[in-house]
């Protein structure tokens, strides 16, 4: 697996918002990827561990991360 990952929600590259300076540390595979993103109230928009996530073209105005660090 790769040390550093995307994620994808059909075509659409979904970004984390977050200010962190340091790349997102989280501990998920592609076995449980899944079971562990919920979906949140607004269409296209999903919580991972307390981590908003949204489409890319959606992030203009906040900080975000596209790439995250696997465990």
């Amino acid at each position: 697996m790769p040390d550093l990952v995307s994620i994808m929600y059909a075509p659409l590259i979904m970004v984390g918002k977050s200010s962190d300076t340091e790349y997102i540390e989280l501990d998920i595979d592609e076995k449980n990827i899944s079971d562990r993103i919920k979906k949140a109230e607004n269409p296209l928009v999903f919580e991972l561990d307390g981590m908003l996530l949204v489409p890319n073209f959606t992030a203009w105005d906040c900080p975000y991360h596209a790439y995250f660090k696997i465990k």
